[in-house]
């Protein structure tokens, strides 16, 4: 009998369900690594300067990716496109292209930039919801023993006192 859909074949069904236990890990973004603490600060503040950059270029009237520090001066931001006039580039340019500047001389002593993600060990992915519920049944059965501190067995059924001193009488022999 088979119970595989029709338009999988069995090593096609196998992969997908075997896929599914799985997905890209979160924390790294599949890439089994992520930027040491130091650097993802600096590359936040990077982001947020380069963001205060382009929105300076696009109020000059200038393509947002394109640098104007280091050309001395700008031509044709204002004015008509016909008359190619010289002029200097907004303060606020120029202090958001400094400030990127300033803050590249300032990187991270570390040379390491990147440390293997926790989440997943480095291996890019991390089980899926449906992966986390098939490894708990694993578990539960005793199939499976993960790295993690089982959780702890329920307390044996407690027995009426009476019962309890009943066998007491019967281990030693005597009667009260």
């Amino acid at each position: 009998m088979n119970d595989t859909p029709h338009h999988l074949n069995h090593a096609e069904f196998w992969a997908e369900m075997l896929g599914a236990l799985e997905a890209p890990c979160a924390a790294c973004s599949g890439t089994g690594k992520r930027s040491t603490p130091q650097w993802q600060q600096w590359n936040e503040e990077l982001e947020r300067r380069l963001e205060a950059a382009r929105k300076a270029r696009q109020a000059a009237g200038l393509p947002v990716d394109r640098w104007v520090t280091g050309l001395g001066t700008v031509v044709g931001i204002h004015d008509n496109r016909d008359q190619q006039k010289v002029t200097e580039p907004p303060a606020e340019l120029l202090a958001a292209e400094n400030a990127i500047t300033a803050h590249e001389k300032n990187a991270p002593g570390s040379a390491d930039r990147e440390v293997t993600c926790e989440q997943c060990a480095g291996r890019r992915l991390v089980a899926s919801e449906l992966g986390e519920q098939f490894l708990a049944l694993l578990e539960r059965h005793g199939f499976l023993r993960m790295n993690r501190p089982l959780p702890p067995l329920p307390d044996p059924p407690r027995r009426p006192p009476h019962e309890a001193y009943g066998q007491a009488e019967q281990r030693t022999g005597t009667t009260g």
